[in-house]
Formats: C-alpha cells, sequence, structure tokens
C-alpha cells in the first residue's frame, strides 16, 4: 500500500520511499499510524513550510509530498524552486485580477459554478 498513486508510480522504476505497507500483513494501525505517516502529514502542513507559512494563497493551495520528493528528493521541497506552486500562484492571480475586474458575464459563470446552476437557467412559462 502506498501513500498515493503518484506513490506507487515511483515505486514502478523502482523507488519505494511511499510505501506504507500490505494490507495482508499489517493491520490498519500499522498503516496508517506509524511514524512514516506522521511524519509525511506533519511535512504536509502548510502552516508550518518555509514558503508557505506566510503565503497570501495558502488557503487556495495545497502540499504535495511525493511531488516535492520526486521534483527535489526532499518531502517538503523548496517552495521558491517549485513549478507548481509557481504556476498555482499565476492562476490564482489571474482569477483575482478577472474577479476585480468586476466584468458580469465573467462573474455570471463564477456564480453559476459557486451555485452549481446552469448559467442560463431556462425560465418557467407562464
Amino acid at each position: 500500500m502506498y501513500v498515493s498513486d503518484e506513490g506507487r508510480m515511483l515505486a514502478s522504476v523502482g523507488d519505494n520511499t511511499f510505501l506504507m505497507g500490505n494490507v495482508n500483513e499489517h493491520t490498519y494501525q500499522e498503516l496508517f499510524n506509524s511514524n512514516f505517516v506522521r511524519s509525511l502529514i506533519s511535512s504536509s502542513c502548510l502552516e508550518c513550510l518555509p514558503g508557505c507559512s506566510d503565503c497570501a494563497y495558502q488557503s487556495f493551495c495545497g502540499s504535495d509530498p511525493v511531488r516535492n520528493y520526486s521534483e527535489q528528493k526532499d518531502v517538503i521541497g523548496n517552495r521558491t524552486m517549485s513549478q507548481v506552486c509557481k504556476k498555482n500562484k499565476e492562476i490564482i492571480r489571474y482569477l483575482f485580477e478577472i474577479i476585480k475586474s468586476d466584468n458580469e458575464d465573467i462573474n455570471n459563470i463564477f456564480w453559476s459554478w459557486i451555485n452549481r446552476a446552469p448559467l442560463n437557467p431556462k425560465k418557467e412559462c407562464a
């Protein structure tokens, strides 16, 4: 059992860093309460990560220790070098700029997504 599909994919090329254990040999407690899993979880807490703890976009983001490890050989990683972090920040900045522009058509699209409603609901016939 691996922490994620990405961890399993690393194993397919010989890197078992993210192997949690074997479901036929280990108990639930052994798999999910191990020092390895606890350490991985603590390495995923954005509020504690350098570069993330004081980032304005923290609430819109997430940490991916497997990606950090595969790109930088460190589960915490250096966020200032992370292409995913840079890309996410630019996407978020762009979305805020669009929202700030107060374009009625764009805001209607966003509100339809938020409310999970059709953009142009059909009006009932009288």
